[in-house]
């Protein structure tokens, strides 16, 4: 787990985190400032939606990726991806229109950039 939360991560063990067994891992690995375009993607394809719902998070996805949360089987995800600042109009609109009212709400509320929430990306600092 310590790796995961390493600043100095080596390229050979990355593949590793990404596919680890334990969920908490992948998810820690999933919110690291340096991940890669591909990395980024193969984590959006991912089973567990909490691991989806850490890179709906992020204010460094392409158009193509936003669409990937905005169109996500589950609506944990939806509810991540409305507060994020790269939504477009049609996308906040429809998830203005979800039938469930969290997302409809995190839309309502604007990207976090808008109420003034937004948090700067910053590395974890953990000891172990």
């Amino acid at each position: 787990m310590g790796l995961a939360f390493s600043s100095q991560l080596p390229d050979v063990f990355r593949p590793f985190l990404a596919s680890d067994q334990w969920v908490h891992v992948k998810c820690y690995f999933a919110r690291r400032l340096d991940l890669r375009a591909n990395e980024i993607s193969q984590r959006l394809g991912d089973s567990y939606h909490v691991i989806r719902l850490c890179i709906a998070k992020r204010v460094d996805l392409s158009a193509e990726q936003v669409d990937r949360c905005v169109r996500d089987s589950a609506a944990n995800v939806w509810h991540f991806i409305a507060r994020n600042p790269l939504l477009t109009e049609g996308q906040r609109n429809r998830l203005l229109a979800d039938p469930d009212e969290l997302v409809c709400h995190a839309a309502r509320k604007g990207s976090r950039e808008e109420s003034g929430t937004n948090r700067e990306l910053r590395p974890l600092h953990h000891s172990f």
